[in-house]
């Protein structure tokens, strides 16, 4: 007889160091950690729903993943047991929500493949194709960077999100520019108007900036259009969460690179579709997180950026930054901090545990 039950968690951990961008501010975690318990084995997947990004509420997601515990957990739990395969028990699941819940079919896919690589212990994720990758030092609207001197020094790529006037952002462009030779790239998280972009743009080019993420309206492609025009390149976030969102900005003309999040696109699997579909149009693939991620998005993120031979760049889930990671859902951040990278060592996998709260 299988035994399964399963819970919703509210994670909001508070954080050590606070992080803001033009969008928000954010001083504690927002994450749903959905536990998955089946016949002794507990497997843990991760969502971040931010309704500036997909719409989606925490009260909503959590609504979801509530209904479908109760509806779907023992057939779900039967599937697991017998040893049906991973992508037919995903595509069986998802058909009921994935168009109206990403972030929730997120979790349940995270907590799914939890449970069976902890079940078998074989990897189920994309596979590595690299050892590890220099992770984006990124600076926030405060001002303070997530990444030391000497990590920002030898950077391919470093982000800088928007300060509080385009005056000192275009500023912090020009000491990069000065200190590094990494390509910058501007996170505007959507603050342009259509109005002010014939003038930020330029500004923020002739200040050392080159890619600019997100820096109009949510699918504004006659804008987007617009800003390649002036030679800038654009990586769009926030206006691709699917593979037809892709192809929408691609026929606009108005994308350079996609911002790959896992939450955001649906799950690992959706995300990787979304990467390839990437490759095959020669767009360039920029692996980011939900700031404040705590548990499997973390890792998840990590391996599905250790799959591509060469993304833009690479964020991290830096829960060492963050938060003490002591109490989170996560282990072996695979992080080294010095050195600038993210790894995948034989144990990071997507490996949970219970948090001490």
């Amino acid at each position: 007889m299988t035994i399964a039950n399963a819970f919703v968690h509210n994670v909001q951990e508070k954080m050590a160091v606070p992080f803001k961008h033009s969008s928000f501010a954010r001083w504690s975690s927002e994450s749903i950690v959905l536990e998955l318990n089946v016949d002794g084995v507990t497997g843990y997947g991760e969502c971040a729903p931010r309704q500036y990004v997909t719409g989606e509420s925490i009260d909503a997601v959590h609504q979801v993943l509530t209904s479908w515990i109760k509806k779907r957990l023992m057939c779900v739990a039967h599937f697991l047991v017998s040893g049906v395969p991973f992508d037919e028990v995903l595509a069986h699941e998802f058909s009921f929500i994935i168009d109206v819940a990403p972030n929730a079919c997120c979790a349940i896919e995270l907590a799914i493949m939890d449970w069976l690589e902890k079940r078998t212990r074989t990897p189920l994720g994309p596979k590595a194709v690299v050892d590890s990758a220099p992770f984006v030092p990124v600076l926030d609207s405060y001002g303070r960077w997530n990444a030391s001197d000497s990590v920002i020094a030898k950077a391919p790529l470093v982000k800088l999100k928007l300060a509080d006037t385009l005056e000192e952002t275009c500023k912090r462009i020009s000491v990069v520019r000065k200190q590094t030779s990494a390509t910058v790239l501007v996170d505007a998280n959507n603050a342009w108007s259509k109005k002010e972009i014939s003038a930020v743009v330029p500004y923020c080019m002739d200040a050392g900036a080159e890619w600019f993420e997100e820096p109009c309206m949510v699918r504004d492609y006659q804008t987007l259009r617009e800003i390649r025009t002036y030679g800038a390149k654009v990586l769009l976030d926030e206006s691709v969460q699917n593979e037809n969102d892709v192809i929408a900005a691609l026929d606009a003309e108005a994308v350079d690179g996609i911002n790959i999040r896992i939450a955001k696109c649906g799950g690992l699997s959706c995300a990787g579709r979304i990467a390839n579909l990437a490759k095959t149009k020669g767009l360039a693939r920029y692996y980011g997180v939900q700031v404040a991620e705590v548990g499997t998005l973390i890792t998840a993120g990590r391996i599905l950026a250790l799959s591509d031979y060469q993304p833009l760049g690479v964020e991290a889930g830096q829960s060492d930054l963050f938060f003490n990671s002591d109490t989170l859902w996560v282990t072996n951040p695979a992080l080294s901090r010095d050195r600038g990278i993210i790894t995948r060592t034989h144990n990071d996998q997507l490996n949970g545990r219970n948090p001490k709260s």
